[in-house]
């Protein structure tokens, strides 16, 4: 019997896809409200709710009132829901909420979730320390680490991915910011970390590749601060799916620059076709990359050293680069789709027991 798993959201980026590939014929996911996952259990048919990004709920209210009493109902028919015998998970995906004016809601509302939460998943272990602080959960019990899935025959066949990794980039000396362009991402600070003289002296170059989301400003704001920068190009608009791989690997490598975050898509991405990554030194970013490419971490407080990782990246030889993609594959296999899938699968049999 294949049993409908409501989800709080689903988008289409591949994550949630990737998350029910192997498991389909026994969890199908499904888009659904609270209200929704409460009429269908009353009648015995939504035994599991799958939460994820919580502060989407927030996303019509207008000021903190209205977050307060959506925050109320929402719990409220959670609540009801385990009442007649609906079972929560509740993924945990970043450390505060990316676009939302109202975190102390959000607080609140995490709290309340991991006190109603049949299962907490987190996507590292770098992560159950945040979720143990902002839940004020007294243990570790119901917490479950489940990997982000790598992007493994995503964006192209894994087999041309294996054949390329680690092969010379097209720009060997230009890095790119890659993703949605959003304000948390620090990219008008990036530009004054790597000032022009900087950037031109090591004949270096930036390009961010992104669609800027929810608004145009911010995408006018880099227009602008690029403006009489000639190393750095930007490129707002979202990059077709079918040349994601190719694209990504013209270029030296991905920059990260940021790190308010527990995981990322993008890092996870680059992993996944053995492209490099400069990333901030924290936890979840020494965990997530192989041992053999933390020179590329930096202080995510020190531009000096942002600057020698960019330095490192664009000097790295063939053979570094190889030995990197070849780290980074072993390491995305560990994180397959198909394996993170069943590991879900098995998390969800576990609560119907």
């Amino acid at each position: 019997m294949t049993i409908e798993v409501l989800n709080s959201r689903l988008y289409s980026n591949p994550y949630q896809r990737l998350l029910y590939s192997a498991i389909t014929h026994r969890y199908r996911p499904a888009l659904g409200s609270t209200g929704k996952a409460l009429s269908r259990q009353r009648s015995g048919k939504c035994p599991i709710f799958h939460v994820h990004w919580e502060e989407s709920i927030f996303s019509d209210c207008r000021n903190a009132v209205q977050a307060a009493e959506v925050r109320r109902n929402y719990i409220k028919r959670l609540q009801a829901y385990r009442d007649v015998g609906g079972k929560i998970v509740w993924t945990f995906h970043n450390l505060i909420p990316h676009e939302c004016n109202f975190r102390q809601t959000v607080r609140r509302l995490r709290k309340e979730l991991g006190q109603l939460s049949d299962l907490v998943l987190v996507h590292n272990v770098a992560s159950i320390a945040e979720i143990l602080n902002q839940t004020e959960l007294a243990d570790t019990s119901r917490i479950r680490v489940l990997p982000h899935p790598a992007y493994l025959d995503v964006y192209e066949p894994a087999e041309k991915t294996i054949s390329l990794a680690g092969s010379t980039p097209a720009l060997p000396r230009t890095l790119v910011c890659f993703g949605m362009v959003r304000e948390y991402k620090n990219l008008p600070k990036l530009f004054d970390k790597l000032p022009h003289d900087f950037m031109h002296a090591n004949t270096l170059a930036l390009h961010v590749m992104g669609q800027p989301i929810r608004t145009a400003s911010l995408g006018d704001q880099l227009l602008t601060l690029a403006q009489n920068r000639e190393e750095i190009q930007l490129f707002l608009t979202s990059t077709p799916q079918n040349k994601v791989a190719d694209t990504l690997r013209s270029y030296a490598g991905v920059l990260l620059p940021y790190h308010r975050i527990l995981a990322s898509g993008v890092a996870v991405l680059a992993l996944s076709l053995g492209i490099p990554v400069i990333a901030p030194r924290i936890p979840a970013m020494e965990e997530l990359f192989p041992s053999c490419a933390h020179s590329l971490l930096y202080n995510p407080n020190s531009d000096k050293d942002l600057r020698r990782a960019v330095l490192h990246l664009g000097e790295m030889t063939t053979e570094t680069r190889r030995h990197i993609a070849k780290a980074y594959l072993s390491r995305a296999y560990s994180q397959h789709p198909q394996l993170i899938s069943c590991s879900l699968g098995s998390l969800y049999d576990e609560i119907l027991t």
